[in-house]
């Protein structure tokens, strides 16, 4: 609500300076005629512009009211060339000897020139209110989908919510019986129980993407609960998390900060843990064994922000697949090859996060040579690492 009415303040202050702004010009055009020939200077049709500008940034009470004040004006330049106390009349600009005649002329042009005057106005008004009208439809529109969507991602989140209730108290039966609690079991139904309960897995890792993910689209319309985070210390204590499929996989990583010591950001800890969990997890599932890792943390040149970039050396992205890389339920046609278990949720989560934070995120790959994921946030001003 406070929000929404800085906004409308906001909006009042501009269009009450647009107003100012656009009676200044007229003023100052008016001056520089009544010097230059008045209403035989072809430049009076600079009017007009300012009419359609009028038109389109003020309401249409302001536009008609600055068309009034031209025309007056106008009206002013023109009373001054009759009574002969214009700045610099074009005497040979009308060749017509009668002054008589010559009046009637300018008369005649100042009648014409105010009818197109208010004719431009009313049209540019009429096409500015319509495309206002369509703008206005099309934000409803928006409003409502984006309402929608908040109902379908809230139905997601429960319905998720009981299916990992459900998945969870599966997979702990199906732990009592592969651990021999309850009795001995023959090989062949360990084995067929173990199958089970890796699938039990599989899903339950599903169901809690699709909570995360469900859980940002509809938190991402209230306030968020931020802190003051240190991005360098988050994606170390990730790269401690992740250690022993680091190590399992012998894989070389590194970690540079570039800054200028302040890696700090406004945000909430456990997006900022989701962010880089999802990653780093995928650099490390996406690398082969004895590869390479590597995070940078940058400077971004005149601007209070970060950018953040996640290089591996893995099996790369399809150039025809870069495109939906950050949509829903979207795996890469060689990422379903090399690694069978996957949702496709991990990449939405993170744009999602990004966005939440108006920052930008991007990828860069070629298939079988790597694959580069770019992030700029903005820091905390005034912070700095101690």
């Amino acid at each position: 609500m406070i929000l929404e009415t800085k906004l409308v303040n906001r909006a009042k202050k501009i269009k009450y300076f647009a107003n100012l702004q656009i009676s200044l010009d007229l003023l100052t055009l008016s001056y520089l005629l009544y010097f230059s020939g008045g209403m035989e200077n072809p430049f009076i049709f600079f009017y007009i512009f300012h009419m359609v500008i009028a038109s389109i940034l003020l309401t249409n009470k302001s536009a008609y009211f600055q068309g009034f004040f031209a025309v007056f004006l106008l009206g002013c330049i023109l009373l001054s060339d009759y009574l002969g106390i214009l700045g610099y009349p074009f005497k040979n600009f009308i060749p017509v000897e009668n002054e008589t005649l010559r009046y009637t002329l300018c008369l005649s042009r100042f009648f014409i020139f105010t009818v197109t005057l208010f004719i431009t106005i009313y049209l540019t008004t009429k096409i500015v209110n319509k495309l206002r009208a369509r703008e206005n439809e099309l934000e409803e529109a928006n409003n409502k989908l984006e309402e929608q969507d908040r109902v379908k991602s809230k139905y997601i989140l429960r319905v998720s919510h009981d299916l990992k209730s459900s998945l969870a108290a599966i997979q702990s039966c199906l732990n009592v019986v592969l651990r021999n609690i309850v009795g001995s079991i023959s090989k062949k139904t360990r084995d067929m129980i173990s199958r089970a309960e890796q699938r039990t897995k599989s899903l339950l890792q599903f169901v809690n993407e699709l909570l995360e993910l469900s859980s940002i689209r509809i938190i991402a319309l209230k306030e968020m609960i931020k802190e003051k985070i240190c991005l360098f210390d988050i994606i170390k204590n990730q790269i401690d998390f992740f250690k022993p499929m680091i190590e399992q996989k012998k894989i070389r990583i590194r970690i540079t900060n570039n800054t200028n010591n302040n890696t700090y950001v406004n945000i909430n800890v456990k997006d900022v843990d989701l962010l880089f969990s999802n990653l780093i997890s995928n650099a490390i599932r996406y690398t082969p064994r004895a590869g390479r890792i590597s995070l940078s943390l940058n400077d971004v040149n005149g601007k209070n922000k970060i950018q953040v970039a996640v290089i591996d050396s893995g099996i790369g992205i399809p150039k025809d697949d870069l495109s939906n890389i950050f949509e829903d339920f979207f795996r890469a046609k060689n990422a379903k090859i090399y690694e069978k278990n996957g949702t496709g949720l991990g990449l939405a989560i993170v744009k999602q996060i990004i966005e939440r934070y108006k920052g930008k995120i991007w990828v860069e790959s070629e298939e079988g040579k790597g694959t580069k994921f770019i992030l700029i946030l903005p820091k905390m001003k005034g912070e700095r690492n101690e």
